[in-house]
C-alpha cells in the first residue's frame, strides 16, 4: 500500500498534498461545477487532482492538476456564473451583479496573483445571506 500522505499547508499554488488554506474553497467551486464528487474535507488528494485536471481540460488550460493563478482565475469566474444562475432559477428573474460580465478566456489579462480568496468568501456570504432570507 502507498505511504500515508503528509498533508502540508500551501500558499497561492494549490496542489496534491495540500491541506487547509484555499483547498476547501476550490473543492466547493469544483463541486458546484460538477467536477468534484467527494466530501469537502479541505485536503487536496486524488479526487481533487482528477477534478482539477478535468476542469483544466474542459477550459483549455494545461491539465497538470495544479491550481495556480491561471486555473484559479478561470475557476472563480466559472463559479460566479454558477452562483448567478442558481439565484436566477430560485428567483425566476435575472440577478444583477455588481461586477461587470467578463467572458471566460484562458488568455485573460486579469491579475489573479494577489489575495483572490477574500472576494470569493464575500460572494459566498452574500449568496448564503440571500438564500437564508428566501426561506
Amino acid at each position: 500500500s502507498p505511504p500515508p500522505v503528509r498533508w502540508r499547508k500551501c500558499g497561492e499554488i494549490v496542489k496534491r498534498g495540500c491541506a487547509g488554506g484555499n483547498v476547501e474553497s476550490y473543492q466547493g467551486m469544483l463541486r458546484s461545477l460538477g467536477y468534484y464528487k467527494k466530501k469537502i474535507d479541505n485536503k487536496f488528494g486524488g479526487g481533487m487532482f482528477a477534478a482539477v485536471k478535468a476542469f483544466q481540460k474542459a477550459n483549455n488550460l494545461k491539465p497538470d492538476g495544479v491550481v495556480g493563478p491561471k486555473t484559479g482565475e478561470v475557476l472563480v469566474k466559472n463559479d460566479r456564473r454558477m452562483q448567478r444562475l442558481a439565484l436566477q432559477k430560485r428567483s425566476k428573474k435575472p440577478v444583477a451583479s455588481k461586477e461587470p460580465f467578463i467572458p471566460i478566456m484562458p488568455e485573460s489579462k486579469v491579475d489573479f496573483s494577489q489575495n483572490h480568496i477574500e472576494p470569493i468568501r464575500k460572494r459566498f456570504e452574500t449568496l448564503f445571506e440571500h438564500l437564508i432570507r428566501k426561506k
